[in-house]
């Protein structure tokens, strides 16, 4: 599943834009279901890094807007769940501050 995942977000860099609209239920069930499911951390890690990448070489908007949404979702309140959370926020976070204020600025408006 990762695979296609992955090119589906190669897709909606070039070819096909509304496919990474069509991944995102995909994306909210992976990192959001408050029923933490383990065995899908090296899949959501793969994701959420290939986000970041597409980021910062498309200068945001569409991956921003999602790496975004799927913060806000994220279940913070769920111990077992919050160490690899935790990294994602951070990861996140220090992405926004390294590719300086202009990303940073677009997801405060």
């Amino acid at each position: 599943m990762l695979d296609q995942c992955l090119w589906f977000l190669d897709q909606s860099e070039t070819r096909q834009p509304a496919s990474l609209a069509f991944l995102q239920p995909v994306l909210l069930y992976l990192f959001c279901d408050p029923s933490y499911h383990g065995h899908f951390a090296a899949m959501r890690a793969a994701l959420f890094d290939r986000l970041l990448e597409l980021c910062a070489a498309e200068g945001g908007s569409r991956y921003l807007t999602c790496l975004d949404r799927l913060m806000g979702w994220q279940q913070l309140e769920n111990r077992v769940s919050l160490p690899e959370v935790s990294q994602y926020v951070v990861k996140f976070f220090s992405f926004l501050l390294q590719a300086g204020g202009q990303q940073a600025d677009s997801l405060l408006r």
